[in-house]
């Protein structure tokens, strides 16, 4: 295909084919691809193309008009086929709002906390893992090891003060 030049007979009859059909070629390819003009000018282009490689053919036809439509029709069909065809793509935009959940800070924290937790003393452990792991309060924690409730209160009350001490010292 590439290289051929058109013979000077063929080029008349193009340019002729061409000014006569190309307004219906035209109107036939729009409704064909939803009104899309640059789609349409590309499958009359095509057609044209075809026509010029098959010059001989469209001269001897009944209806030249009818050649041009029938192709432009089935560059259309192969146009949409291709597109159904293959996977369409989506554009990334929409991607940057998607949330990815990110446990990260949450795991960090975590390990924060039980590196701190494991630093207090056995008692502040023990009234901070019966308050806050087990969900006792601080009268069911007293009657656990048998101290009184307000010795719970008052070791939560350290434990607490150690730990936001040591959470928020900068990382070294």
């Amino acid at each position: 295909m590439t290289g051929k030049r058109p013979q000077p007979r063929n080029r008349e009859f193009l340019d002729a084919l061409y000014e006569e059909h190309e307004t219906a070629l035209v109107r036939f390819a729009m409704a064909l691809v939803d009104g899309d003009r640059c789609a349409a000018e590309d499958i009359v282009q095509e057609t044209m193309l075809r026509a010029w490689h098959s010059a001989d053919t469209v001269r001897s036809a009944t209806s030249p008009r009818a050649w041009l439509l029938a192709v432009a029709r089935r560059i259309a069909v192969d146009r949409w086929r291709s597109r159904q065809a293959r996977r369409r793509e989506t554009p990334d935009t929409p991607l940057q709002f998607i949330g990815v959940p990110d446990h990260a800070d949450a795991t960090v924290s975590a390990i924060l906390v039980r590196e701190a937790v494991a630093g207090l003393s056995p008692k502040y452990r023990a009234a901070i893992a019966e308050v806050f792991l087990h969900g006792r309060t601080a009268p069911e924690a007293a009657s656990r090891p048998g101290v009184p409730v307000g010795t719970v209160k008052s070791r939560l009350h350290a434990a607490m003060r150690i730990l936001r001490t040591v959470m928020d010292e900068p990382a070294a």
